[in-house]
């Protein structure tokens, strides 16, 4: 209840909070990826690679081929939706949200083994949401530059 209220509220950057709730709803269903220690050999970290198949993130020496290494702030921020600490999720740059966004789609349609057909929607819905939000900024501005 409290991910729709602060949806309907704007609490919250939506995109954040769907991550959030997906990581959350996979650490119930036990399928938390690994994020502070190696998915594998326990290793604490914090690790640069992360693969989907060993659960998350891994050390150097258990990194498998097929292991992604996602921009210094991605596993940090996966962290921080799983923990609910708002102030360093919010103050990510958009870039390490996209990344997140596709390394929890990916976390969880591979323990589901089957795609998310509505997460593509939800995407292209959030994008149009923002476009507008960006347009009517940009006309906000030049009604104020202009007059």
């Amino acid at each position: 209840m409290g991910a729709l209220r602060a949806v309907a509220d704007g609490q919250r950057p939506r995109d954040l909070l769907l991550d959030a709730y997906l990581l959350r709803a996979m650490g119930i269903a036990g399928w938390a990826p690994a994020l502070t220690e190696c998915a594998r050999c326990a290793t604490p970290g914090p690790h640069r690679a992360f693969h989907i198949a060993t659960g998350g993130s891994v050390c150097a020496h258990c990194s498998p081929a097929g292991s992604t290494t996602p921009p210094l702030g991605v596993v940090d921020l996966m962290s921080a939706l799983y923990d609910g600490d708002w102030e360093a999720a919010e103050a990510a740059p958009q870039s390490a949200r996209s990344h997140v966004s596709g390394l929890v789609a990916a976390h969880l349609q591979w323990h589901l083994e089957r795609q998310l057909k509505t997460l593509p929607l939800v995407e292209r819905f959030y994008q149009a949401d923002r476009s507008v939000a960006e347009r009517r900024a940009a006309l906000i501005g030049q009604d104020i530059a202009g007059g």
